[in-house]
Formats: structure tokens, sequence, C-alpha cells
């Protein structure tokens, strides 16, 4: 019988194995730990291994099989010892085996080859290729997992990864959406993987909490849902964090804006502006947000609160926080993150997006002295924007009017910028000045510094 609490960390003396007994799966692991003894006599230290066999039941199992040899890993689980026969001897040995209940930490052992063919690459990775260390040991917490789209996590040109619950899977590059008929992901394998995943990083992933939403320690995103909530079988999307800092030239280079307008923008950023940046999913708003941050004055002491942090600003005085919300701890949302901003004496606020009941919060700090801030909003149009702002104030606030709360955002917002995505780009199609809001006509007086029809 298992009865006492152990914890111990140790490496892998070889692959996990699978076995069968009574007609019942489990995996094994040969866990070492080293430790170390002064000689009486010598008076030197002596290094002494120690082995441990551990067994691993359930949904936990199939995870404990994809580890390797020299793994290094943390064991928590129950100990029990017993005594088995020698081969072609009278005498028993005492062995100590451990029921593992979970693995807090591993590190896997790095690979110098990784001999595959990245999808839409001609050529194949060898030993010695340019292909950085870094990406592998970013998505370290997940490869073991998610091994059948190892090459599309690997890729440095792939930006976003997606599987549908009917198995088909899909990658984006250069804004280009492909399909990846290579991949065969076992539903139940990748059930299993996502939730040993989000149980890692602090997530709750079943049929009770059947949606995952969480940030990967390079910045990466990792969105998930699983069956009730979709069948046959989960969907997973992954938008992969890259570690290149996008400039304004970099923008420029691209087409996504022009150098004159580039200028005027952060010219409105100097000069104390607020700036709403619109846009829909994966048009590349937090990149512009980012880029234009850049334009702050380094003596103004910036904020940021985002849902998963993403922006990379690099100003010397920054106060950045990220909400906690489906975790095991207490929730902290935008709004309290948002009302707490208000006290840690910020000259700039900005915020990753509004998308709920922040909105009411960020329009008073807008005009309670926090004027020059940032933030991004999901909508189809720069006009469309002030509009959805109006509407996720109203939300919680409805003991006000429609037109008093547009009043309010006509005179807070001095800028909507709006980006869209087109097939292998990215650009900026609208900008609007907003001069107040028209109570009789009842429409934003708006100014347009850039037109859609205008851009090519």
């Amino acid at each position: 019988m298992y009865l006492n609490k152990v914890s111990l960390i140790g490496f892998l003396g070889g692959d996990a194995e699978v076995r069968n007994a009574n007609n019942r799966s489990f995996t094994t692991l040969s866990l070492a730990t080293k430790s170390s003894y002064k000689d009486k006599k010598s008076g030197e230290f002596v290094a002494h291994t120690e082995w441990h066999r551990c067994v691993v039941f359930g949904k936990l199992a199939e995870f404990a099989a994809t580890l390797t040899k020299g793994t290094h890993a943390q064991i928590e689980g129950e100990l029990r010892s017993r005594e088995i026969a020698t081969k072609n001897s009278d005498f028993k040995r005492r062995i100590w085996e451990i029921r593992v209940d979970s693995i807090p930490s591993w590190t896997e052992p790095r690979r110098p080859v990784l001999k595959t063919r990245m999808p839409g690459r001609n050529r194949p990775l060898k030993a010695g290729s340019s292909l950085p260390e870094a990406i592998a040991m970013n998505f370290e917490l997940i490869l073991p997992f998610l091994r059948p789209i190892e090459p599309l996590l690997l890729d440095e040109s792939v930006s976003e990864i997606m599987g549908n619950p009917n198995a088909t899977w899909w990658f984006e590059r250069d804004g280009v959406v492909c399909p990846e008929a290579s991949v065969q992901f076992d539903a139940n394998k990748l059930r299993t993987g996502l939730e040993v995943i989000a149980n890692h990083l602090g997530k709750r992933l079943d049929e009770d909490n059947p949606l995952l939403h969480a940030q990967l320690p390079d910045g990466s995103r990792l969105a998930a849902v699983i069956p009730p909530v979709v069948r046959p079988a989960p969907a997973l999307t992954i938008r992969k964090f890259t570690s290149r800092r996008f400039t304004v030239d970099d923008l420029i280079a691209r087409g996504t804006l022009s150098q004159s307008l580039a200028d005027f923008l952060s010219t409105q950023i100097r000069e104390g502006k607020t700036i709403l940046i619109s846009g829909g999913t994966g048009t590349g708003k937090t990149t512009l947000l980012n880029v234009l941050a850049q334009a702050i004055p380094d003596e103004e002491r910036i904020v940021v609160i985002e849902d998963t942090a993403e922006l990379r600003i690099q100003k010397p005085n920054i106060l950045a926080a990220e909400c906690q919300t489906d975790t095991f701890k207490a929730r902290i949302s935008f709004d309290d993150l948002l009302k707490s901003a208000l006290r840690w004496r910020p000259d700039r606020i900005i915020l990753g997006e509004v998308r709920g009941t922040e909105a009411r919060t960020l329009l008073d700090s807008f005009n309670t002295g926090h004027a020059g801030s940032l933030a991004t909003i999901h909508a189809n149009s720069a006009e469309k924007a002030l509009h959805r702002f109006s509407n996720l104030v109203m939300r919680s606030h409805t003991q006000t009017t429609f037109s008093d709360t547009e009043a309010e955002i006509g005179e807070a917002v001095d800028f909507v910028v709006h980006i869209e995505r087109k097939p292998g780009y990215r650009i900026v199609r609208e900008v609007l000045a907003i001069h107040g809001y028209d109570r009789d006509a009842k429409c934003f007086v708006i100014d347009p510094v850039l037109e859609a029809n205008h851009v090519a």
C-alpha cells in the first residue's frame, strides 16, 4: 500500500515505458536523484545516485509516456516499498516505488538535430542549420503534447496555427491562411495534452470549464475549446509571438502606413492626444499600438493593462499589469486593474483592448486628467469604433443616455486609427479626427485625416 507523500527532483535514466498488467496500462519512469556524502577516511565528498521506480496511471500516464532519457523532472506522489524475488537465488531485495500523482515541472533534454521538413519550405533542417535554438525553448512547455504540429510551431515564418474539430489543420504565413494536410492528430491525445498544459499554466480545462485562454512563457497565445462545446474533437488556435520588435520604419517598408502619416501620428502622441486603434482580429492593432507608443516622451509615466501581455514598450518609467482570469487564484479583471491604475500616478494609460465593463472606467480616466492615452478596440471602421465604445460604456452605466455617452467620447477621444488585414499585408485604412458630438444631429463631428477610399 502506498502511504508516505514524497516530492523528488531528478533525471530520467531512460525513456519512459508503457506497460500492461491486469488488463491495465501504465507508464513507468526510472528517476535518479543525486546526492553526496563525506567519506570518513579520506574526508572527500563522494557522489551517490539513488534510483526510484515511478509508476504513473490515468491521463497523466499519457503525458509521462512522452518523457525521454535525460529529462529533468519533479515528481510528486506516494511512496511504498516491497520485496521482490531475485533470479537464481533465495534472497529477496526491497525496492522503493512511487505512485505519481503529479509532475509539476520538467525540462526535456535539448535535441541537437531536427530532421523534419517545414511546411511550405523546400529544404529540410539539418545539423548546424540556422534555426535559432531559442524557438524550440520558447515552446518547450507545450511541445511534448503537440508533437504532430511541431514543425509548424518551430517554423519562424508561421504566425498562427489553427486546428478545427473536424481534424483539419491550418496555418498563417505572411497574412495568407493555408491548409496543412500532413498533420494527423488523435483527438484523445490532443485533449489530454491540452488538459495537462492548462494545469501547468495554472488554468482549468474540463467539461465544466471547456474554454482555455492562456499565454505561453514566450508571449504566444493559446486558445482551446473542448467538447461538449465543440464536436467531435477539440479546437486549438496558437498565435505565435514574434521576438522581433517592429519599428515605424518596418511598418512603412511593409506598406502599412506612409512616412507622412507616421510623422503625423507620432506628433499627436507626443502632444498628448488620445487615440483609439480599431480593426478586426489579427489585423495588427497591437503591433501598431506598440510602435506608436514609442513616441511617448521618456519623462512620462506609462501604465499598461492587458488581458495577456503582448506589448513590449521600451520606456524607462513603465508599469505593466496583466489580468488574472480563468485561474485557480482570485479573479482580477480589466476593470479592477484600471481602477487601481488611477492610483499608480500614470501620465498615460495604455489598454490592450477595450472589450467590457472597463470601458466606463477608461472613459472616466480620459476625462479626469489622463488624456494622451492609447487603446485598441474591435470594429469594422473608424466611426463604428466610436459607436462600439459607446455601447460598451452603456453596458455598465445604463443610467445615462446614449447621447450623453457619445458626447463624453467626443470630448475625450481625439483620433481613431483603423487598420485592416489584406492577403499578404496589413494597412491603415482610415484616420479620423474627432472634434466633439452634435446633439441635434446625434452624430460625431469628425474630420477625415485619411479616408478609406483614398487608400489603394
